[in-house]
């Protein structure tokens, strides 16, 4: 098995939309988009390991 990557050298995540899902979500109400927001950061945390989810929290905490 191969040794994870210095963070140094890994690639930047990206992601892209397509036109069509940003049109889709310009129709959606903000009680919508919240909803989804929530959905996605339920299921990103479920694959993130503990020192990732104490360095989000510690990252997220860090602007109040």
């Amino acid at each position: 098995m191969k040794s994870p990557k210095p963070a140094s050298e890994k690639k930047p995540f990206v992601f892209r939309l397509t036109r069509e899902k940003l049109q889709e979500c310009r129709g959606m109400s903000a009680a919508e988009k919240l909803k989804w927001l929530e959905e996605a950061n339920r299921f990103i945390q479920k694959f993130l390991t503990e020192g990732q989810l104490a360095r989000w929290e510690k990252l997220k905490n860090a602007g109040k």
